[in-house]
């Protein structure tokens, strides 16, 4: 979950000390699997 307040005090925190660039990278991802075994369905998540 990404909290835009931490976010704002984590670049502040980084510029202060005399950085002139930071970023912060955020990925949201999702995964499924299908798992089969002699042509059925062993496990589904």
């Amino acid at each position: 979950m990404f909290d835009i307040k931490i976010a704002e005090k984590t670049l502040k925190a980084c510029l202060a000390t005399g950085a002139d660039f930071a970023e912060i990278f955020y990925e949201d991802t999702y995964t499924s699997q299908i798992s089969m075994y002699s042509g059925k369905v062993e496990k589904a998540s």
